[in-house]
């Protein structure tokens, strides 16, 4: 059933147990419990009287002995008596009662004396709620109700949180999973309402999403490999025409400059062509277990040496125990290289200070990796590892492809990580990256 009509039942059976439950219950508990108490109250009234008549036949002829019982009992409880002669029709006493206006009963009872009637005794008796327990059967039907309704309401709550709640708690958890380089299992559910449409519709969307990467991934293969051809034929006639030499000065410099472009060409088409075989090796790479700590120092030593000889120096800090992370060694160093790569290409400094940190928090082991060149903007530090996406202005030459952090990304998802950028404390990119830490079982 949908959605927008098992909702409006929900209600409509709700409102219906409610009034067929309270109805039940006034008719049971409320009403019998009424009658008991008028019962009993209309017993014990019987008792009162028959006794009130026998003490005035007992005091008969004395009239101001009969007046001050009279008085007395229609004080106490609050009665309205009238005392007539035998003949029903002379009255010798009247005595009003304190609630005038809210009688409800009146009955008549002889006084008989030595076989004959001698009075009769009008008695108005006034209505109290108190003695039927009016107020105590409203008090607790009332409370009966809400404890009722907040019963329903709270079945019905826990029932909205499995029917809708849950469901949509796991969609959102699953569009925080979702990532172009580890696909997961389709997200099924067997309901026909509305949340299993939506459930079809976003595996159908994911489907897509991959397939349209897939098609990306294919197309810039496509693109440089028939780029590839040509261009190596471009620079086989350079490298003759350069061999020449009935050629001027300037013509040889314009064949240089253009030997430099082919150049440049060909490296971004090799960068195009590593991303490609890069992407189609992820889907059927093997994750190991592997210690991180061992790992972590090796790339740290690799790289010490090689910033050294270029100027640049790396600070390592790193708080790691025994932790195993599960990666494939080639691409993770892969990653490495590339983001020590950026800073360097980018960082806009002669000598650039790097710092790279690794500690295990929550679970996972983090790689951060600062340094104190020109940094990026804010607002393209989201941007920064979208494909074919370059910062030009703020870091250095502008040169690259714009798939090295791509690729990065690639390799960090497949490994079930994430990673992102952030401005340094030393005013220059920071990098951060996670990986989830194998638990022994």
């Amino acid at each position: 059933m949908k959605l927008e009509w098992k909702i409006p039942f929900l209600f409509f059976l709700l409102a219906f147990v409610l009034f067929f439950v309270s109805v039940f219950y006034l008719r049971v508990e409320v009403i019998e419990r009424i009658w008991e108490r008028v019962s009993d109250r209309q017993q014990a009234h019987r008792e009162q009287e028959a006794e009130m008549t026998e003490q005035v036949a007992r005091l008969h002829p004395d009239v101001e002995r009969i007046h001050s019982y009279l008085e007395q009992k229609a004080r106490r409880e609050q009665l309205a008596l009238t005392l007539f002669e035998a003949d029903g029709v002379s009255p010798l006493l009247t005595i009003p009662s304190e609630q005038d206006g809210k009688t409800s009963e009146e009955r008549w009872f002889p006084v008989r004396s030595q076989g004959k009637t001698v009075y009769f005794i009008q008695v108005i008796r006034p209505f109290r709620e108190e003695e039927i327990g009016l107020k105590e059967a409203l008090t607790d039907t009332f409370g009966f109700l809400m404890m009722l309704l907040s019963g329903l309401i709270l079945l019905l709550a826990l029932y909205f949180n499995t029917l809708i709640t849950r469901p949509l708690a796991r969609l959102n958890q699953r569009l925080d999973q979702v990532n172009l380089e580890n696909p997961m299992p389709p997200l099924t559910s067997e309901r026909c309402d509305e949340i299993g449409d939506l459930y079809r519709r976003f595996g159908e969307m994911e489907e897509r999403l991959h397939h349209a990467h897939r098609e990306q991934v294919d197309m810039v293969a496509a693109i440089t490999h028939d780029l590839k051809t040509p261009l190596t034929s471009i620079r086989g006639f350079l490298e003759l025409l350069l061999t020449r030499h009935d050629m001027s000065a300037e013509e040889k410099e314009y064949l240089h400059l253009i030997r430099k472009k082919a150049d440049q060409m060909n490296q971004l088409l090799n960068s195009f062509s590593g991303y490609t075989q890069n992407e189609m090796l992820l889907k059927d790479v093997k994750l190991v277990p592997m210690p991180v700590a061992p790992l972590f120092r090796s790339v740290v030593e690799e790289y010490e040496a090689e910033l050294s000889g270029l100027g640049h120096r790396l600070v390592c800090r790193h708080h790691l125990g025994q932790e195993q992370i599960r990666i494939h060694e080639g691409m993770l160093r892969r990653v490495f290289a590339n983001i020590v790569s950026n800073s360097v290409r980018h960082g806009g400094r002669a000598r650039l200070t790097l710092t790279w940190t690794a500690f295990y928090e929550g679970g996972r082991v983090c790689f951060r990796l600062e340094d104190d060149g020109k940094g990026v903007p804010k607002e393209s530090l989201p941007e920064l590892f979208q494909r074919f996406y370059t910062v030009d202005p703020s870091r250095g030459s502008g040169k690259g492809s714009g798939l090295g952090l791509a690729t990065c990304r690639s390799v960090i998802h497949r490994h079930g990580g994430e990673i992102s950028a952030f401005s340094s404390s030393a005013g220059g990119l920071g990098i951060t990256f996670s990986l989830p830490v194998v638990h022994e079982s």
